[in-house]
């Protein structure tokens, strides 16, 4: 019935990459690490200090983007404290 040449080169399908997709943390997954409430992640995400991915009404992050996180907070860790010494 269709002529399949008729319809020119089809594109090929996408491959998948053999790497293992990355976990992805919930919200709430994220307060247990940081210890803080979600209104201090959701803060934190609009101010730019943690990235976040947002799939359908859900918010996730990986584990990049955690630990990217937490260097961050390191970092102002330590320039509050070289502070707190003057």
């Amino acid at each position: 019935m269709f002529d399949d040449q008729a319809l020119g080169p089809q594109p090929h399908a996408a491959t998948l990459s053999s790497e293992p997709l990355p976990r992805l943390y919930s919200t709430r997954d994220v307060c247990r690490i940081f210890n803080r409430q979600p209104r201090t992640i959701r803060a934190w995400c609009k101010e730019g200090r943690l990235t976040a991915l947002k799939l359908g009404g859900s918010v996730f992050f990986t584990e990049q983007m955690i630990l990217e996180a937490i260097g961050s907070e390191r970092r102002l860790e330590d320039k509050s404290e070289s502070y707190s010494a003057l």
